[in-house]
């Protein structure tokens, strides 16, 4: 099936383009500088398309297993997964190897991303954020960033200008491991993983104890 062609430049979405000047004229601060922000970004960086696996499924402590106790002696907690889809791993569209990962901060009230996402359409540049949209949409965004990257960094126009030199100078990495919290990727591991009990935290015990 063919994707959607997206409308470039992005600001010709009648719909994108009044919601951009409608924070350019907020009285709240931070929506002026979201809206500067976008615009400063749609305005030189076309959609691009890429291949994406979204949500990755994240190890968080059992809310049932916490007590005075355990939140003391911070190892013998249970651990249950929650879906994560702020994280996105994003494939180069030639080779459909991964390129690198991605924290996207998707709008809370959101109902238009999920895990059968495949592909995202981007605004930016790549070493370090930008703004990405479901394929097809091109008039509700996100804003996004390398998972080396913080967030914050993408804030606003002056912030932007001062962080991405620095960033963009360094390559491309894919963790050859996930971190402590992360587990599979949602797409690959559609069913939640089954919990974990304190294996670890007890070696570790007695890795102390001697």
């Amino acid at each position: 099936m063919t994707s959607p062609t997206p409308p470039n430049p992005p600001l010709s979405d009648p719909e994108l383009f009044a919601r951009i000047q409608e924070d350019l004229g907020s009285d709240h601060k931070w929506r002026r500088e979201q809206g500067e922000r976008d615009k400063y970004l749609l305005e030189r960086f076309a959609w691009q398309e890429y291949p994406v696996k979204l949500g990755r499924w994240s190890k968080i402590a059992d809310p049932k297993s916490l007590n005075a106790k355990t939140i003391l002696e911070g190892l013998t907690t249970r651990w249950v997964w929650e879906a994560d889809l702020t994280a996105v791993l994003i494939f180069d569209p030639a080779t459909r190897r991964p390129l690198c990962e991605y924290e996207i901060k998707w709008p809370k009230d959101q109902d238009w991303i999920t895990p059968r996402i495949t592909s995202l359409w981007f605004a930016g540049d790549l070493r370090f954020g930008g703004l990405f949209t479901a394929v097809g949409d091109g008039r509700r965004t996100a804003l996004g960033s390398r998972r080396e990257v913080p967030l914050g960094t993408l804030a606003t126009v002056a912030k932007i200008e001062q962080f991405a030199p620095k960033y963009i100078a360094k390559p491309f990495e894919v963790p050859d491991k996930p971190g402590v919290t992360d587990g599979p990727w949602i797409s690959d591991h559609p069913q939640m993983p089954e919990p974990q009990g304190p294996p670890l935290a007890t070696r570790l015990l007695k890795k102390l104890r001697g």
